[in-house]
């Protein structure tokens, strides 16, 4: 196999500095990682040029973490201390496919430091926000990242490979179309009415009583909750596997089609995702379930999308499970539309001051989420964005691919291309029992809304 790969480092004329805030706190321990896949070729010295200039007007992604007197700050230029590594992975494999292309393979893990190769990482201390990979294959290319989730959520990453493409496709040139992007300010927006929040126990109890974020320890995989220890042990998941389910786009609108009320195509992913989840023997009828879809708030708190930043909210939707199993799919959308219908801002606001109370606090953001529970999910729909706008010279992303965070209680829903049947397609992941899995393929088959298979 024709291999070769090399390395690229960049910077840039322009400065950039951040204090951590709460919003900025609550996701710092995450590195999001994944690759934007495209059919077509890639003119590399184009590429470079284009990166070249969306760093200088993006320092941002070149900065580093440091810590003063415990809180987090983000710098470039960088503390002089710190070592910094090269910006850019290129990797030339022009005897594969890209439909063969494993997402492993497309990450820039020759670049990362080895506290952040899974993901995780408590310690940022001289840490990069970001680093890519440009994978040149035969039939097209691969543009893999690592970046730091607290100031990049998927619209910010929308956003900037929507810039970079703009850049690339004038020939490198600065960017005449997009405003120069800016950081959130999270102070602006914090509930001044909030409770005080001082002891470290309030402040753990209102987080799971008003917000949905129940206190379970780094490493640990059972809630310190004794209501909830029957749904949060490890024995109940020792035998789940991870499905992949495949949403059939025709079947959806031509259901949506037929009804003489609005639902849109998210109401009833949402409804088919909490029907699998509750085919589990282990959940009783009576037990309380929590939906959590992320919702992009620039709009309602009027920003553009040049704000960069992770400022979504997890808007909490509760059910029983006998409701979730007694009704259908249409029933349950309805549910969820009035819900979207009647949102307002007022619990953001609560989540961002209580954020900003766990720096203080300095609580660990682990501890709260990614837990598998079985009665909660957390659903991130990256489809509702114009992949279309980002475009190179006319090639536009067929698929995102990111690892599975199923087991963490994380749905992430993308869109795909099916290439054989030239058929669009959505897609997730999700963690269930083994022994539901038939249940949950006839339900599937039923009612041709969507497929199931085991991941390998």
């Amino acid at each position: 196999m024709t291999k070769t790969t090399m390395t690229k480092f960049f910077k840039s004329n322009n400065k950039f500095f951040k204090k951590f805030d709460g919003l900025d706190y609550a996701a710092h321990t995450v590195f999001s990682r994944g690759g934007y896949f495209f059919k077509g070729e890639i003119d590399l010295e184009k590429f470079l040029k284009s990166m070249e200039q969306v760093f200088h007007e993006f320092p941002i992604l070149l900065s580093t973490f440091y810590s003063e007197d415990g809180i987090w700050n983000i710098s470039y230029p960088p503390k002089s201390h710190h070592k910094i590594n090269e910006q850019l992975e290129i990797e030339k494999k022009h005897n594969e496919s890209i439909e063969s292309t494993t997402l492993e393979s497309i990450l820039p893990m020759e670049l990362l430091d080895e506290r952040m190769k899974n993901g995780f990482s408590i310690d940022l201390e001289g840490l990069p926000m970001g680093s890519f990979k440009l994978t040149i294959l035969k039939d097209g290319f691969v543009i893999g990242y690592s970046i730091n989730h607290s100031l990049f959520d998927q619209s910010s990453m929308f956003y900037f490979f929507k810039y970079l493409s703009i850049i690339y496709s004038n020939k490198g040139e600065d960017n005449k179309t997009l405003k120069k992007p800016t950081t959130i300010n999270a102070d602006n927006f914090y509930d001044k009415n909030q409770p005080e929040l001082t002891d470290l126990k309030e402040f753990r109890d209102y987080g799971k009583e008003f917000l949905g974020f129940t206190y379970t320890p780094f490493g640990s995989s059972s809630s310190e909750d004794e209501e909830t220890k029957t749904t949060t042990t490890t024995s109940n998941v020792n035998n789940n596997i991870t499905i992949k389910v495949k949403f059939n786009l025709n079947e959806i609108e031509k259901l949506i089609k037929s009804l003489d009320y609005y639902l849109s195509m998210n109401d009833i992913i949402h409804s088919i995702i909490i029907k699998i989840l509750s085919i589990n023997e282990n959940i009783s009828k009576d037990e309380e379930f929590r939906l959590r879809y992320t919702c992009n708030m620039r709009k309602r708190c009027n920003l553009t999308e040049e704000y960069i930043g992770n400022f979504g909210f997890q808007q909490n939707l509760l059910f029983k499970i006998s409701d979730i199993r007694n009704n259908t799919i249409l029933e349950l959308a309805k549910i969820n539309r009035k819900d979207v219908s009647e949102f307002t801002n007022d619990n953001f606001f609560k989540t961002l001051t209580w954020h900003n109370k766990m720096q203080l606090h300095k609580e660990l953001p682990l501890n709260y989420l990614g837990k598998q529970v079985p009665t909660i999910t957390n659903v991130s729909n990256w489809t509702s964005f114009d992949y279309d706008k980002i475009s190179f010279d006319g090639i536009k992303p067929f698929t995102i691919k990111a690892p599975c965070i199923a087991t963490y209680n994380v749905n992430i829903i993308c869109f795909d291309f099916d290439f054989e049947n030239l058929q669009k397609f959505y897609r997730t992941t999700i963690f269930v029992p083994s022994n539901s899995f038939n249940q949950i393929s006839d339900f599937a088959n039923d009612s041709k809304l969507f497929t199931v298979e085991k991941s390998s």
